[in-house]
């Protein structure tokens, strides 16, 4: 910061006229008064920007932790994912263990279904849901025409899908690929 006599000098030589050769002709015209009033306005500009330099830091800190927060929020989230997840994992690997020390093919089929079942109920959870396609219109904003055929269906009708298409509260995930009918044979 500035000392007051330094703050006068500079107040004085702002203020003196100059002639075109940039001289100091006359003193200053400035009354104690207006000097006092210029002197307490310099001072108060100087706490403002030393505010401005606290405001803007405490911002910066702000976005930092703010950034910080959300990606420890996104790591906590990953992490419950990844926990629920483990459980299918589990049941996948006793299925197979099963399978490898089984002749029976119903054995390893009802194993599957139940696994299929479980990752179905943990994505429901979540509130993924299916994005049913056999038999509807074709819909561009859910699905995905991988292929046309013939078919005994009105034109634009699903025959069948090749994946399933999957939305989150709504938001599409992941669209259907489908098959589209381009209507009866000619």
């Amino acid at each position: 910061m500035k000392n007051e006599e330094d703050m006068d000098e500079e107040l004085i030589e702002q203020n003196e006229p100059q002639d075109e050769a940039g001289a100091q002709d006359q003193p200053s015209s400035l009354s104690d008064s207006e000097l006092k009033e210029l002197r307490e306005k310099a001072v108060k500009a100087d706490q403002y920007y030393d505010q401005l330099l606290r405001t803007k830091a405490d911002l910066e800190n702000f976005r930092k932790r703010t950034t910080r927060e959300r990606e420890e929020i996104i790591q906590r989230a990953n992490e419950h994912l990844l926990r629920e997840l483990f459980v299918v994992l589990d049941h996948f690997d006793l299925g197979l263990q099963t399978a490898r020390g089984s002749e029976s093919k119903e054995g390893i089929l009802e194993g599957l279904e139940l696994v299929q079942k479980q990752l179905e109920s943990f994505l429901h959870k979540l509130g993924v849901e299916p994005v049913d396609a056999i038999g509807q219109d074709f819909d561009p904003a859910l699905h995905e025409a991988v292929a046309q055929q013939d078919a005994d269906v009105p034109a634009g009708k699903i025959i069948s899908q090749i994946r399933k298409g999957y939305r989150l509260k709504g938001h599409l995930l992941r669209p259907a690929a489908v098959v589209v009918s381009k209507g009866p044979p000619a």
